[in-house]
């Protein structure tokens, strides 16, 4: 990546999102995996940052992505954000407790 601190900047903020996700909602992320080098062959690529969690469930609680039928609801979720683009997190929580 060098020297460009945007470059650095950019995966570094998504960590620091991740981290205040993580916190605001009361979850952990238990493993991830950066790729840093910027380069592939003589491709430029971005630096990426990616975690992941899971958890044992009752397997009737778990709501899955697809639509079920024809009739299934879609929701378009569009959160509002502060001019600061961060999300208020006790707002969100109580929008994820009206949808489910």
């Amino acid at each position: 990546m060098g020297e460009d601190p945007k470059k650095w900047g950019k995966p570094f903020s998504a960590l620091l999102g991740a981290l205040e996700a993580q916190e605001g909602f009361g979850i952990p992320a238990i493993g991830g995996k950066d790729s840093m080098s910027g380069t592939f062959k003589d491709i430029d690529v971005p630096p990426t940052a990616i975690t992941f969690a899971l958890k044992v469930v009752d397997v009737r609680s778990v709501i899955s992505q697809e639509l079920k039928s024809a009739d299934s609801k879609l929701i378009a979720f569009m959160p509002e954000r502060t001019d600061s683009e961060i999300y208020d997190m006790d707002a969100l929580k109580t929008a994820y407790d009206e949808i489910l």
